[in-house]
């Protein structure tokens, strides 16, 4: 079976780090739509610290495993 390799450590390929860049992206839009449902009234502390949380363990797969980025 052929072994997945990446400069960094060989777990990513370069579409693993296209789909996290594209997660972040996606949750960092999730701001906007938190910010509107707070000003309807919505209670979004829970999701907002979910978003924050998920954000932040990809920030660190970002770190330690695709920096520099995959190549394929």
């Amino acid at each position: 079976m052929a072994k997945r390799s990446t400069q960094q450590s060989g777990m990513f390929s370069k579409a693993d780090y296209e789909n996290l860049v594209r997660t972040r992206r996606n949750l960092n839009e999730m701001i906007t739509t938190l910010d509107k449902a707070q000003a309807c009234g919505v209670d979004c502390a829970v999701y907002r610290q979910q978003r924050d949380d998920l954000d932040k363990q990809l920030e660190q797969i970002q770190l330690h495993f695709m920096t520099p980025p995959p190549t394929y």
